[in-house]
């Protein structure tokens, strides 16, 4: 694991000045296999599944089906998140609602 003290100040400084966080939840697409890369993703917490398509058309529609299912299911708890949330602001706003 790459520490602090491997970088001197300059690089450490310039690194942290580029760097970017980005939360992405449980269940979360990163990126679309197949897709054009333009980003590098370094995951600080958790883990991720690689999934690549098999060369056969059967296997490639079995992957297309299971990506579709994920990206609904991410659609739905972000949804979910997001109404979590405004409960939470409500319940802050109005501690007696």
């Amino acid at each position: 694991m790459l520490q602090s003290n491997d970088l001197n100040l300059k690089n450490y400084m310039e690194l942290l000045r580029v760097v970017q966080h980005k939360y992405i939840p449980r269940g979360g697409v990163v990126f679309d296999y197949g897709s054009q890369g333009s980003h590098l993703y370094i995951i600080l917490n958790g883990e991720v599944d690689v999934l690549i398509p098999k060369l056969e058309n059967q296997s490639s529609r079995k992957f297309e089906k299971k990506l579709k299912q994920r990206k609904k299911l991410t659609r739905q708890k972000t949804i979910e998140l997001q109404r979590m949330k405004i409960n939470e602001r409500i319940k802050a706003m109005y501690p007696n609602f």
